[in-house]
Parts: structure tokens; sequence; C-alpha cells
């Protein structure tokens, strides 16, 4: 299977700084879904996208909603995709 993406974190995100408040069943989602997400070569057809048909209010951002829990918010740039802490945006 292909891989079409690197998972990354910009400098300036706090996303990894709120991991350490996420239960361990989350972080697991987190993981499974990083491992899912580098394989498809169109993130918003993953089956957690959840779409946001508004430009200026998603900037380009992808979101995704893990086991109905888990909030990621991806910006897909080039081949990466960095992931970003919702107050970053």
């Amino acid at each position: 299977m292909p891989v079409f993406w690197k998972c990354k974190t910009t400098t300036w995100s706090q996303y990894y700084k709120t991991i350490e408040y996420i239960s361990d069943p989350s972080i697991d989602l987190i993981e499974q879904f990083k491992k899912e997400i580098v394989n498809i070569a169109d993130p918003k057809t993953h089956k957690d996208y959840v779409p946001c048909n508004h430009v200026e209010r998603s900037r380009w951002h992808l979101l995704f909603i893990l086991g109905s829990r888990v909030e990621i918010i991806v910006k897909p740039d080039k081949d990466i995709l960095y992931f970003v802490y919702c107050a970053d945006i």
C-alpha cells in the first residue's frame, strides 16, 4: 500500500501539549488514525472526515472526528499532513 503523506505537527502548535489530558483509548484512536490517513491519497475520503463547505471558515483545514469523541484538525500541505490544535487556527 503506497504512503501518500507524512504526519507532522507545527513547532508553534499546542497539539502535543493537549495529549497528556487525553485518555488512553483516545490516544489509541489517534495513533490508528495516523496509520490509516497516510495511505489515503485524498484525506477527505477517510470515513471520519467531517466536511465543511465554508472555505474561509475552514481555512483549508480538515476536521476528523474519531470514534465520535476525538476531534483531529489536519492541514494538508504538499505531502505533509500537519496536525494542529483548534486554538492554533
